[in-house]
């Protein structure tokens, strides 16, 4: 549908009003509805003296006519405003004088940002001129600016920024070389000074070590830290006393003075230990943890004492009987308990002689002699004893020697054996020697 007369007519009498930037009285105001409605009613003329008919509907286009149109008039009423505070300003700079145009449009800018509530950024805001901790720029010497001279205003900081002092410290102390020099070096310097200072001064160094030793025998003292007791375990009875007197811990011995490397190595210098382990628990009880060694032969010394020797040779305590012992070796001379490897090693070589062994006599510290039973006397060589040792293995397997009135078997000349008898062993021989001259001669 096309628009009417009466349409048109609303249109311009809706415009006319809001055109007039600011020129007439109603410039910029934007009228109610019922006043809007007041003037169609009376923009519509009569016809042929008939009633004027209600406005008619406008179309989408007239429709988005009049939007445009409404937007045209908004932004004619934000100009007018704006020219309408010009003037407004104008008439203020003309009554305090001339302004810099920098700093009237400070003044604009200032105005126009929001203060969200804050007092701080309000008064900035009405002081256009002032920077943050800085005084007013001078005015110029000459012109109209002549006589104003230079005004100096204290201002606060707005922000949570830092002053330039704490920037300057803290950009001082991120620096590697200013933390190391306080840190470090500051503090060995002081400890070195003091530390100078007190062993220069021999006065002071003694009294120093007489009250730390003092403060220390008084914390020593105290009944918390006493031994409540010793606990061995991994010996036998003889063993443990033993133990206990090389400890040698007196009553109401204090933990704090008890020196753990020192009870373990107490303890392993007796021969009888092997290895030890000393622990001191929470409860104030010593723990001694004992490896006993065990012995493998009874050593005679020049004395004919009796001692019970380990693997390495070592005495372990001494033996009043042999027979406390029947199943153990025994060592005579010098020299034969450093060698008691080597002894039982031909020991281990000779398993048939083992039964018949008596003892391992050491000769000159360089050779062995096998004493067996009835006093049979196998005489080694210094060097490979071990097969010389096979060969009377071999002479008793074969001829039965060590069953005979032999009193020693000599190897020392490798290649070659010889044979000592008893004197019940030459009587016989003697004898069976006449006894074959006889025979000869008969024959």
């Amino acid at each position: 549908p096309e628009m009417g007369p009466e349409m048109g007519a609303d249109c311009e009498q809706e415009l006319e009003p809001e055109l007039d930037l600011g020129l007439g009285e109603g410039a910029g105001r934007r009228e109610s509805g019922p006043e809007r409605g007041t003037q169609r009613q009376r923009a519509a003329p009569a016809r042929d003296g008939r009633p004027a008919r209600p406005p008619m509907r406008p179309s989408r286009a007239a429709a988005a006519l009049c939007q445009g149109l409404g937007a045209l008039r908004q932004g004619a009423g934000r100009v007018a405003a704006g020219l309408k505070r010009q003037a407004s300003l104008g008439l203020r700079r003309g009554a305090a004088g001339p302004a810099e145009p920098a700093a009237q449009a400070a003044a604009a800018r200032a105005q126009a940002a929001p203060t969200h509530g804050r007092p701080g950024v309000q008064k900035a805001a009405q002081e256009p001129g002032r920077m943050r901790g800085r005084k007013a720029a001078p005015a110029p010497a000459g012109g109209r600016w002549a006589g104003l001279g230079m005004r100096w205003r204290r201002v606060t900081r707005i922000g949570p920024g830092p002053s330039k002092l704490a920037y300057r410290l803290r950009r001082t102390w991120a620096k590697p070389a200013v933390r190391s020099c306080f840190l470090v070096y500051l503090p060995m310097a002081l400890l070195g000074i003091a530390g100078w200072r007190a062993v220069s001064d021999d006065a002071l160094r003694a009294r120093v070590e007489a009250e730390t030793a003092a403060a220390w025998t008084a914390l020593a003292a105290r009944p918390e830290f006493a031994l409540q007791g010793v606990a061995i375990s991994g010996a036998s009875a003889r063993l443990r006393a033993a133990v206990h007197g090389a400890l040698a811990l007196p009553a109401g011995q204090s933990s704090l003075g008890v020196s753990v490397g020192d009870l373990r190595a107490r303890v392993e210098a007796l021969g009888a230990v092997q290895s030890a382990r000393v622990q001191l628990d929470p409860e104030g009880i010593l723990r001694v943890h004992v490896v006993p060694r065990d012995p493998v032969a009874l050593w005679r010394d020049g004395e004919g004492r009796l001692a019970s020797v380990a693997a390495d040779g070592t005495v372990i305590a001494g033996v009043a009987r042999r027979a406390a012992h029947p199943s153990l070796l025994v060592l005579v001379g010098e020299g034969a308990r450093a060698a008691v490897g080597e002894a039982l090693a031909l020991m281990r070589q000779a398993p048939e002689i083992t039964g018949r062994l008596r003892a391992f006599v050491r000769v000159g510290e360089r050779r062995w002699d096998m004493v067996l039973e009835r006093d049979v006397r196998v005489m080694l060589p210094a060097e490979a004893p071990g097969r010389a040792l096979e060969q009377v293995q071999f002479l008793d397997l074969t001829r039965e020697v060590l069953e005979r009135d032999i009193a020693a078997i000599d190897l020392r000349v490798p290649g070659r054996t010889v044979l000592r008898l008893t004197e019940r062993g030459e009587e016989a021989m003697r004898l069976r020697r006449a006894v074959d001259a006889e025979a000869g001669k008969d024959t």
